[in-house]
């Protein structure tokens, strides 16, 4: 769930982190490892 309790409304693939410590999370719409749909998001830290 995001902050305040709202769905992400994606399927979590996988994540990772980089050097600086940033968290990154893959996700998609497409339940199964088909499609196009797949998209990357950078959590920055405050």
């Amino acid at each position: 769930m995001r902050p305040g309790g709202a769905r992400l409304g994606r399927y979590v693939k996988g994540f990772g982190e980089d050097e600086s410590g940033e968290l990154y999370l893959l996700s998609t719409t497409a339940l199964g490892p088909t499609g196009t749909t797949g998209d990357v998001r950078l959590f920055r830290k405050p």
